[in-house]
């Protein structure tokens, strides 16, 4: 396992580097001056001054000798300065990163508790009146985007009811009940956009383990259905469903790019698209190379939980 563990973090490197090059050319390649947008409000600069700046900021290097330098800084912690804010990019991030950590964490913790029960119910009561709800359902939040849905639960929860806030975001640690209050409606959203995904899975592996022999046999040595469900299926069914969870992971942080914008929340995703139209190409690397390590590493945690269910899984 643990020999398993160590190439896997090996093979990510090269994923890593590829990720975050294209990133780094394609935002040097977009149109604008990172040095003319720093001082749009500030004058204009002499072709000296401007020169010197670049300079300083390494523009005047060729793409690759760039990235080179900026990987340098980035194994030792120091992704540069953001040339829109001019504070350090980790002292950015050391701020919206545990906010997304939060918000994200909520998200996924509220689609496994909705999807998993109704995927298991759904396969346990196949073709029935609560299966049929729950496919509608799925459909439902498949094919509505993340935006419409965050703009009809604020204007009923928050502009109508007045039950929620609209925007704003409270740490857990500064008060839960607080955080609870402001995470609820962008959670609920995010969670809505990956659980279909996951109520699907859960269903087609649960029907699938529940017609196998072993299955049979444990029901006729008198084991009660639900024994039968949540102690021999359920195991082997979430096999297939933990591939999938490392899948959404990824998906799910391109949900909060759009949530935290639509909620003003001050995370990692808000701080991407600023960065972004300000072409704040710092800021914008360090956050791809944090979001990629971290799919990365979720993708990982779901390789080693297939042995942690299935002991004939071996690396």
């Amino acid at each position: 396992m643990r020999r398993y563990i160590v190439l896997r973090f090996l093979q990510a490197i090269p994923v890593l580097v590829l990720v975050t090059f294209v990133t780094y050319s394609l935002v040097l390649l977009l149109p604008g001056d990172p040095v003319q947008v720093m001082y749009s409000q500030g004058g204009a600069l002499t072709p000296e001054q401007e020169q010197n700046l670049r300079h300083q900021l390494g523009l005047d290097r060729s793409i690759p000798l760039q990235y080179v330098h900026w990987v340098e800084g980035a194994l030792t912690g120091n992704f540069g300065r953001s040339t829109q804010t001019r504070l350090p990019v980790s002292e950015i991030l050391h701020t919206s990163l545990p906010v997304t950590l939060q918000l994200g964490v909520f998200g996924l913790v509220v689609a496994l508790l909705v999807a998993i029960p109704s995927g298991i119910i759904s396969a346990v009561y196949p073709n029935s009146l609560i299966d049929k709800v729950v496919t509608v359902i799925a459909i439902g939040g498949v094919a509505m985007p993340n935006f419409l849905l965050a703009m009809l639960m604020i204007l009923f929860f928050a502009a109508r009811l007045q039950v929620l806030p609209a925007t704003g975001f409270v740490s857990i640690t500064t008060s839960p009940v607080q955080a609870l209050r402001f995470m609820i409606l962008p959670g609920l959203i995010l969670a809505f956009g990956i659980s279909p995904v996951l109520n699907r899975q859960v269903r087609s592996a649960m029907l699938e383990v529940l017609r196998q022999d072993y299955i049979r046999t444990a029901r006729a040595k008198g084991l009660g259905e639900w024994t039968v469900v949540l102690t021999h299926a359920l195991r082997n069914a979430l096999l297939p469903t933990i591939t999938v969870i490392g899948l959404l992971v990824g998906q799910l942080f391109v949900g909060q790019v759009v949530i935290e914008q639509i909620f003003g929340i001050p995370g990692m995703g808000r701080v991407f698209v600023g960065a972004i139209l300000a072409r704040d190409f710092p800021v914008v690397q360090a956050t791809v190379f944090l979001i990629a390590g971290m799919v990365i590493v979720a993708n990982l945690v779901a390789d080693i939980g297939y042995a942690v269910l299935d002991p004939r899984i071996r690396y």
